[in-house]
């Protein structure tokens, strides 16, 4: 079974951005999916494996990368 998180940032986005974080995130153990697009550049969706601390590792990782997220679903 999968979690996901479902994060809204305000921040705009470019094409280099996007993989940049979506390779960030990538990095951390237990996540499975990124789902971020161009057309949507407000809206990240993570899958991940259920693990202790890893919805805080993925905010902490977004706020690595320069974004304010805000968490709208988990």
């Amino acid at each position: 079974m999968l979690h996901s998180l479902y994060i809204h940032i305000e921040e705009d986005q470019t094409e280099a951005s996007v993989e940049a974080i979506k390779g960030a995130l990538f990095q951390l153990p237990h996540v499975t999916n990124v789902e971020m697009r161009l057309d949507l550049p407000h809206e990240v969706l993570v899958e991940f494996e259920p693990h202790y601390g890893v919805p805080m590792n993925i905010l902490t990782v977004l706020g690595k990368c320069g974004l304010r997220p805000d968490v709208m679903s988990a």
